[in-house]
């Protein structure tokens, strides 16, 4: 049987209708399939196979059988390896294959190897990309989990080759070791990623007794061009982990190759413990407990004994190289480009300089040159400066400001030293000169850099950041972290500051939600705290509301995105925000009452943020109207304990008691006890609402207890309705599976 011709020949020009046509087809003729396929996205432009991504999934489901491999892997590489990937599943696919479980192919691991190999060799980078990842599936040793169909039409599938011996799961890892080794030990431009690769595939790969020696044997091959961090790190994290559990003889073996690969020079102890560490770091001693043969084995005080080694590495790291200009010459490119340790052993290299000015001018000289300059080693440099020589500090300083190459950087720079009245002094040339981007002043936030500064000066600063273009959000987050500075050290915020931080409120407009709105709740809700209080707050969070309930109308937000900010003004000024939040004709109420309801149904029911006195007085003043606003927004019910049922709030049970009109306020509460959205049965749900309205008082009041009983009956028949649905549904379900 053949693929229909004229129909079905070309896929590239099927619809949604051809495409589901041809992949029930080609189960019957994978032939017939997979040489349309090849004839037609063989030879394709970006344009057609970023179209037709979709054809991926079929192709994986081909490369089941092993003849077809090596051509599926042809054409997959393909769309794996379009410029601008309309899904990178295709890479995910390519990559899935080449695994020793669940990888949906019996292909043999010799086809495997070779096709791997042909991709790592490519003069194409893009498709030495995929190779790299074909060749990191074939060292995965563990943890295998796949989001692929196996199913392929009415052909009975499995889920593709899976080592039936021990020795065949041997000669799996002993060919991908040799595949990896092949060029690790090359010259080729793949040299430093596949040793990259070994090193992150090391701590699965060396449980398997028979690959130690090959393992073992490759990463000292590596090592004699020199030191090898990641190599050693991954040895030493698969010790320090895994050490205690392993048999006498895997160890003693693992730590005789960390032993060799240990850093042994100054410059190979930095790269080791400075440069691209992450979290704790390493020391060159102790490895006895890191593998768990200390005495004490309580792991949170051996983790902060590990991190206090670390930390005393780096800092003699720091001092040492400080009296080495040989060596800091050698490490100043790597130290000003990578990440790692390197703040803290700028601070303890700095402290030791003999000739620190010197020293900062080869920095800044290095940091010009540098090809992706980071300023961790010239943070780290001034503040140890600060500490050991202020007045040099100052000069740095002052220099920098000036400084083509760092006036860019200036606040971050000011940042890490003292912020005294000369820095505040500095930060204001620097927005003169507007050479700095102003989101770089958002390094005045972090670190308690502003928490020595007077109102006076702090605010002044702030109202200039915030003037500038971009600067609101930047003067907002500086304030809220000097408030919660403030509030963490229990101290009196200054007045100047309030006054700035109701101008800031003042300024601010609610944007269109980004990636930032999370964060610009939480602090416009710090800031409207601390600095709306009082009088002079009120007119400040009446504008706030008014902005809120525009942006929210026009959909520019979500009530959600800004709950905080909401909550917050109902506590600091409750009347001043229920009077504008609900106030105008009935329209622009019940958009308010939407806005709250909103909240409500995310977890937030804000107006519980208003004492229950203020909440009434606020309603008494115009009880027809504030009534059934504050029904149709309020909490109405809570579970006091886990497992307990519902019970009314003491609020609604209180607007129920003192409305005008109570048969007004009960009809709210029904509507709103009427489930909208649910999980699960919804049946359920209105069988605990039905106990609510059972439960209210209605006392001797002959007309709310008639009303009582009509919503009562009204909510049992939902319920009957709801259980014969479940149950129609539920049977239609049965007999679908059967």
């Amino acid at each position: 049987m053949a693929l229909a011709r004229g129909l079905l020949d070309n896929p590239s020009e099927l619809d949604e209708l051809g495409r589901t046509m041809f992949t029930n087809i080609a189960p019957v003729v994978p032939d017939e399939a997979l040489k349309l396929l090849e004839a037609t996205f063989g030879r394709a432009d970006e344009k057609v196979l970023g179209n037709n991504i979709v054809f991926t999934k079929l192709l994986r489901s081909l490369a089941y059988e092993a003849r077809y491999f090596e051509r599926v892997v042809a054409l997959l590489t393909r769309f794996a390896t379009l410029a601008e990937p309309h899904d990178r599943d295709a890479v995910g696919i390519v990559e899935s294959l080449f695994y020793i479980a669940l990888s949906g192919t019996h292909a043999p691991i010799e086809v495997r190897i070779s096709v791997a190999r042909a991709l790592l060799a490519s003069d194409e980078g893009i498709v030495r990309a995929v190779g790299l990842k074909t060749l990191i599936a074939l060292m995965k040793a563990g943890n295998f989990s796949s989001h692929h169909e196996f199913d392929f039409g009415a052909r009975s599938r499995d889920y593709g080759y899976y080592p039936a011996t021990d020795a065949e799961t041997d000669a799996w890892f002993d060919m991908a070791i040799t595949l990896a080794a092949e060029f690790a030990l090359s010259e080729g431009p793949l040299k430093q990623d596949v040793r990259t690769a070994l090193s992150a595939a090391f701590r699965d790969l060396w449980p398997l007794a028979t690959q130690q020696s090959n393992l073992e044997d490759l990463f000292r091959k590596i090592a004699t061009d020199g030191f090898w961090q990641k190599g050693w790190v991954a040895v030493r994290r698969t010790l320090g982990y895994d050490g205690k559990a392993m048999d006498t003889k895997a160890r003693e073996k693992l730590a005789s190759l960390e032993a060799f690969l240990r850093p042994g020079n100054l410059v190979d102890q930095v790269r080791g413990a400075v440069i691209g560490v992450r979290g704790a770091g390493y020391d060159f001693d102790d490895l006895e407990e890191e593998a768990g043969q200390g005495e004490d084995q309580d792991p949170s005080r051996a983790f902060a004994r590990r991190q206090a080694r670390a930390a005393a590495t780096v800092e003699r790291l720091g001092r040492e190289i400080a009296t080495d200009a040989d060596a800091f010459k050698i490490l100043l490119p790597e130290l000003l480009n990578a990440d790692g340790r390197i703040y803290e052993f700028g601070r303890a290299f700095a402290a030791a300089a003999i000739l620190p000015r010197s020293v900062w001018d080869d920095i800044v000289v290095g940091f010009a040159s540098a090809s992706a300059p980071r300023l961790l080693l010239i943070s780290g440099f001034l503040t140890g400066t600060q500490a050991a020589n202020p007045e040099l500090a100052d000069l740095i300083l002052e220099d920098a400001l000036q400084n083509p190459v760092l006036a860019s950087e200036f606040p971050k720079l000011q940042a890490s030293a003292t912020l005294d009245h000369e820095g505040i002094d500095r930060l204001h040339r620097s927005l003169n000169l507007g050479i700095a981007p102003i989101e770089t002043f958002y390094a005045l936030a972090y670190g308690s850099v502003t928490d020595g500064v007077s109102g006076t000066a702090l605010s002044g600063l702030i109202g200039r950041i915030a003037g500038k273009e971009r600067g609101l959000p930047v003067a907002l987050e500086i304030m809220a972290m000097r408030l919660f500075g403030d509030d963490n050290a229990k101290r009196t915020t200054a007045p100047e500051l309030i006054k700035s931080g109701r101008e800031l409120l003042r300024m601010f407009e609610f944007p269109a939600r980004d990636d930032r709105t999370v964060r610009t709740d939480f602090e416009l809700a710090r800031i409207i705290r601390h600095c709306l209080k009082g009088a002079a707050g009120a007119p400040v969070a009446r504008d706030l509301c008014d902005k809120f309930i525009d942006a929210a109308n026009r959909y520019t937000i979500r009530g959600s995105d800004f709950d905080d900010v909401l909550e917050s003004l109902m506590s600091v000024q409750p009347r001043a925000v229920l009077d504008t939040l609900f106030a105008g004709d009935e329209v622009t109420r019940r958009k308010s009452i939407n806005a709250i309801n909103a909240l409500t149904r995310y977890g937030k029911p804000v107006l519980e943020a208003v004492p229950e006195k203020t909440l009434f007085k606020w309603i008494n003043k115009d009880p027809v109207q504030r009534f059934p606003i504050v029904a149709a927004t309020i909490k109405l019910f809570e579970r006091p304990a886990k497992n307990e049922p519902h019970r009314w709030t003491s609020v609604a049970l209180r607007l129920l008691r003192e409305t005008p009109d109570q048969h007004q306020i009960l009809v709210e509460f029904a509507r709103r006890l009427t489930p909208m959205s649910w999980s699960g049965s919804r049946a359920t749900k209105l069988e605990g609402r039905l106990k609510l309205i059972q439960d209210i008082p209605v006392g001797n009041d002959v007309g709310l207890l008639e009303k009582r009983r009509q919503l009562t009956a009204e909510f049992v028949m939902m319920i009957k309705h709801e259980r014969e649905s479940e149950k129609r549904e539920n049977l239609s379900r049965n007999t679908r599976f059967e």
